[in-house]
């Protein structure tokens, strides 16, 4: 790699176990095929390093950033973005199909309150798409919660 290219980071972020091991599994094809220079796993330290450090000696993947702050999907995009945007680098978020619109929903929020480089979306497919997806998308419709919900059920059917 040159100066003149930019470093390409895959950025994980944790979550349940399964959907996290799809994440790291993401990571580690874009790794492979050259598509990425180092991962990035983002979100608070948990049971999930231990899983992943061993991945990680398993597949001989050597370069690896720790993002440990994040609790949420808003603080996964806007704490990795931190951490990445003085080195210029293009992201890359891997993420779950059913996370995909949430996630991408940050990147937008964050990309127009900020200079951000280069951002893109990798979602990996998931057990259960449908009946993950329907909380994301109520999440998305009713980010206050499920008092917002019932209240707006209740006027649509009185």
């Amino acid at each position: 790699m040159t100066l003149e290219e930019k470093i390409k980071v895959a950025v994980v972020p944790t979550g349940p176990r399964e959907d996290f091991v799809r994440r790291l599994k993401g990571a580690l094809y874009l790794y492979k095929k050259g598509r990425v220079d180092l991962i990035m796993m983002s979100g608070a330290p948990s049971y999930l390093d231990k899983l992943a450090t061993q991945i990680f000696k398993k597949y001989g993947v050597e370069k690896v950033l720790w993002e440990g702050s994040s609790r949420n999907t808003t603080e996964n995009v806007w704490n990795s973005l931190d951490v990445l945007s003085p080195l210029e680098a293009e992201v890359v978020f891997v993420t779950n199909d059913y996370h995909g619109p949430r996630v991408l929903r940050e990147i937008r929020r964050c990309i127009r309150k900020r200079d951000t480089p280069k951002v893109e979306l990798f979602t990996v497919k998931s057990k259960g798409f449908l009946r993950k997806l329907i909380p994301e998308f109520l999440k998305m419709l009713f980010p206050k919660g499920p008092k917002r919900l019932k209240r707006y059920l209740n006027k649509l059917y009185l």
